[in-house]
């Protein structure tokens, strides 16, 4: 931990106390009363809470996996090929978080439903209720998220890395197995651990996708406990479960999560230095078009039902108040933290910097690649940037043959992406 993170921890330390009071006190005594009532009626874990507990798990784990799974072309695609409105097309994927869930659903059945803009098409109506509803809602929320996140990591591959594969003259596919993998695999922990979290507290989409009680997850359990039984044992019984599953995914998505090193470049070069033939030029268009089509369309049929939708416009203007009254003092409540002392500064110790060797990669790489002299960014000499390809120039010379030097590279770039043994 470096010195300014300390010091916005020990600034935010007296707000993180309160909180965890805050959370203490609100829920001892309802775990309290509602575990000593379950005790009394004697359903803490029966067939109905294990039941509720597995589909969470199918739902979520399946919707994380779908998501990662074609979230991972989608990123390569995006950075592997520049075109315009590639831009736009990246904000059009910070929408779909951004909508009320009710807002997007209605968009989703829209396109996919009984009546709905394919079903019309097609002339065959599609039943998108029950988990495979949940699952396309859950994957049209989370692939941009996924996308996005996963290209965030491949935009901070070095161009040396790029420079010395056109040199080598690698493929495509050693480019993807020794420089781009190594990148995103140690992402796609965190990554799957907040998909899977977000899914599995999911509650508009299963509650309005679910289609009946055999879709029922622990957040829409403890709805229908307070609201349709009023069972508070139910109800806090299914909290403590969720809680317990969430905090154990998090803690186990965090044993095996790898810090992701970045190797950001010394010039700001994006350039891969790669040739690309006709053929797959147009697969990787196919799969943005795609995805642009899967995400842009819900959000067009949104568009459209809005605007041919008959506004009350005092009720409009009154919800409109009402969100800027509760985001505006909640932007503002969460502020103070981000401008503590210490937060975000670097005065005085430019080795917490953008080029520190801990955010360049480089102090596991100089070890891997030889020890110090190789030409690195040293850590008690944070002024000291020489070129990377220098160390890189002579193993090549040293090694017999191109395998030989892959074999080296390959060695060297794992160890500076997942640190020392």
């Amino acid at each position: 931990m470096t010195t300014s993170s300390k010091g916005a921890l020990l600034a935010a330390s007296p707000a993180l106390a309160a909180i965890l009071v805050a959370i203490a006190v609100g829920l001892l005594p309802v775990a309290t009363i509602g575990i000593g009532e379950g005790l009394l009626t004697g359903h803490i874990v029966d067939a109905y809470v294990l039941r509720i507990l597995w589909f969470t798990l199918l739902q979520a784990g399946l919707s994380t996996l779908l998501s990662i799974a074609f979230a991972l072309p989608v990123a390569l695609a995006l950075a592997r090929l520049d075109f315009p409105g590639r831009n736009f097309l990246l904000r059009l994927f910070a929408l779909p978080l951004a909508l009320p869930a009710i807002v997007v659903i209605l968009g989703i059945v829209a396109v996919y439903g009984r009546t709905g803009w394919i079903a019309t098409l097609t002339g065959s109506p599609i039943n998108i209720y029950g988990l495979a509803g949940i699952l396309l809602a859950h994957v049209f929320f989370n692939l941009p998220l996924a996308t996005r996140l996963l290209l965030q990591q491949l935009e901070g591959i070095a161009p040396e890395s790029w420079r010395l594969a056109a040199q080598l003259d690698f493929t495509e596919g050693a480019r993807f197995r020794l420089i781009e993998w190594p990148q995103l695999r140690a992402s796609l922990p965190g990554i799957a651990s907040l998909i899977f979290l977000l899914c599995a507290a999911s509650f508009a989409v299963v509650l309005t996708l679910g289609g009946g009680p055999s879709a029922t997850t622990l957040e829409v359990g403890i709805y229908q406990a307070l609201r349709f039984d009023y069972d508070p044992a139910r109800a806090t019984v299914l909290s403590l479960v969720q809680l317990v599953l969430c905090g154990l995914f998090v803690l186990l998505a965090g044993q095996y999560a790898q810090a992701v090193q970045n190797w950001p470049s010394l010039r700001g070069i994006s350039a891969r230095y790669e040739t690309r033939s006709p053929a797959s030029a147009f697969a990787l268009a196919l799969i943005i078009a795609a995805a642009a089509l899967f995400v842009g369309i819900p959000i067009l049929a949104i568009v459209i039902s809005g605007l041919a939708a008959d506004f009350n416009w005092p009720a409009l203007s009154r919800a409109i108040l009402t969100s800027l009254l509760i985001a505006l003092p909640a932007a503002l409540l969460q502020s103070p933290p981000r401008l503590a002392p210490g937060a975000g500064q670097r005065q005085g110790d430019e080795r917490d910097g953008p080029f520190a060797p801990q955010s360049l990669g480089t102090a596991h790489f100089d070890r891997a690649a030889g020890g110090a002299g190789d030409g690195m960014v040293h850590r008690g000499e944070p002024g000291r940037a020489r070129s990377v390809s220098r160390p890189l120039s002579r193993h090549r010379h040293e090694c017999a043959d191109g395998a030989a030097f892959r074999a080296w590279f390959a060695g060297t770039r794992h160890a500076a992406v997942d640190g020392p043994a």
